[in-house]
């Protein structure tokens, strides 16, 4: 009816009126009477809405006026923000940029933060790297699992002086022998002399 009568600015403050009413619904502020938009608080709410960050003085503000329960939501939304970050961080250095979900929901989220702690990861957890076709992933895990397993055998065959933990060593590999009860060659043992 306003924007028959050419009334567009009218209608607009109408608009911006009922988005305020709402987003002071959403977000747990009715107490706010004011329900003109050119308030502080509706700029505030309008970021909320569109998931942007605060400036300290905004989210003081909310503080000071004792908007609680509204500046918990955003702690929420920073929380879930910085999570997302991380997870980008972790793709990259794991090399799952290609698995697009960024979810923190997602499988992957929880299996890059156990590589991260370099934490064991499940067979399971394994297979959804294979099923997802995380190959550079999978390999850094099992690369992981090797480190620590050269590091048990490291121990158990008290040769722990032995500064490298790559998993590449020859010496892994021999100790590997050993567990395994292999005969160890002549180049094995050769390379013993050399480097024991």
């Amino acid at each position: 009816l306003l924007e028959d009568y050419n009334l567009r600015e009218t209608l607009a403050i109408a608009n911006q009126i009922e988005e305020f009413a709402e987003l002071k619904i959403k977000y747990h502020a009715t107490k706010y009477q004011d329900f003109f938009p050119d308030t502080l608080l509706f700029i505030i709410l309008k970021k909320l809405d569109s998931v942007k960050k605060l400036s300290a003085e905004e989210s003081d503000w909310l503080l000071d006026n004792d908007f609680l329960q509204t500046l918990e939501i955003y702690f929420e939304q920073e929380k879930q923000r910085e999570a997302e970050a991380k997870f980008a961080e972790l793709k990259d250095k794991y090399q799952a940029t290609k698995y697009l979900d960024k979810s923190i929901s997602s499988p992957l989220f929880s299996i890059l933060e156990k590589l991260e702690t370099e934490t064991i990861l499940e067979q399971s957890e394994l297979d959804w790297l294979k099923e997802n076709q995380l190959t550079e992933t999978f390999s850094i895990a099992e690369k992981q699992k090797q480190k620590r397993e050269f590091t048990r055998l490291k121990r158990k065959y008290k040769v722990t002086k032995f500064a490298d933990s790559s998993p590449d060593s020859n010496l892994y590999e021999i100790l590997q022998k050993v567990e395994q009860g292999e005969r160890l060659t002549e180049v094995d043992i050769n390379w013993l002399k050399l480097h024991g």
